[in-house]
């Protein structure tokens, strides 16, 4: 899948070394903007101030658990994807990092190749959710815009101009002959 935008990445960990080697190497890749923190507290304040693609948080944190900070996170933002990573990784706390929204577990060490990967694997994952909610409301919008009567080539260029106009909080100027119904 081809990127249309950089992605926003969210880097959660403690181990200041790790993380510096997270944040350089996404930084040399292009393609991201990237913001870290070194704790649930920074991350959550982080996700108040903006909204991530994509967010990676270290499992094991003092002050409070990667599982912690997903469930709180996902509260905040439940587009984003979230990425677990572990140095003490069981199958029990896999599963229920996804049944709290995690999109992927990785546990460590792993090379920072494949965690380049499942970030762009996660990005990809919500770009298709956000463009399968829009084509929902489009789709919602014609089946509603559907009540009208009409299916001349006039009323057809009427529809397609509600359509563009529709997203729009500008005032629009409707004019015509007295009767037309407008």
């Amino acid at each position: 899948m081809t990127r249309q935008k950089d992605i926003d990445l969210l880097l959660v960990d403690d181990d200041h070394e790790f993380r510096s080697l997270m944040v350089s190497r996404f930084s040399r890749c292009g393609g991201f903007h990237v913001m870290d923190a070194c704790s649930a507290m920074e991350a959550l304040e982080a996700a108040q101030r903006r909204e991530f693609d994509v967010a990676v948080f270290d499992l094991v944190m003092p002050g409070a658990s990667g599982l912690e900070l997903l469930e709180k996170f996902k509260a905040m933002h439940p587009e984003c994807e979230v990425l677990l990573l572990t140095g003490q990784g069981t199958i029990e706390t896999a599963v229920q990092a996804m049944k709290l929204g995690a999109y992927d577990f990785l546990t460590k060490p792993f090379p920072l190749k494949d965690l380049e990967g499942a970030v762009e694997k996660a990005f990809d994952h919500h770009m298709l959710r956000k463009e399968n909610e829009q084509l929902k409301t489009l789709l919602k919008r014609r089946e509603s815009s559907s009540e009208m009567i009409g299916d001349s080539a006039a009323m057809r260029e009427v529809f397609r101009l509600i359509e563009r106009a529709g997203p729009s909080d500008k005032a629009i100027l409707i004019q015509g002959e007295s009767g037309t119904g407008k």
